[in-house]
């Protein structure tokens, strides 16, 4: 399994009744696949198109341009890489344990809930029935 990373993070919102949208974009100044990293990133992209707090989100994708090698990953001189290494080493573990049982082998806990549907999506085709 190849590990991609990107730095070009595009976000999309569908909003409730009216079904508008709003878009956006944001260039990120690492080159990274890092949850840590990119998530500080989706957190601030989405307060800054999500202007209209009144309005309940109906759907959110996020979508990943410019895709690299991991091999290519570039951080600043302030970065830590003992915690990017720690957080890399985690996630690869956490990718072989579901590759040899299964993707509901670890499952963060709010999944486990009757309400869930993370389980469910996990046994079909690309989260759709197939």
């Amino acid at each position: 399994r190849e590990h991609l990373s990107t730095r070009l993070l595009h976000i999309y919102l569908g909003f409730g009744d009216d079904k508008t949208t709003a878009k956006g974009t944001i260039r990120m100044s690492e080159t990274t696949n890092l949850y840590s990293i990119i998530s500080v990133y989706a957190d601030k992209l989405f307060d800054e198109v999500y202007k209209d707090k009144n309005k309940p989100v109906r759907k959110i994708s996020y979508d990943f341009d410019s895709l690299v090698s991991e091999n290519v990953e570039q951080y600043d001189l302030f970065s830590n890489n003992e915690k990017i290494e720690k957080e890399k080493k985690l996630t690869r573990s956490i990718l072989n344990i579901q590759d040899k049982f299964g993707k509901n082998a670890l499952l963060k806990g709010i999944d486990l809930k009757d309400s869930a549907t993370q389980r469910d999506r996990n046994r079909m085709v690309g989260g759709h029935n197939g």
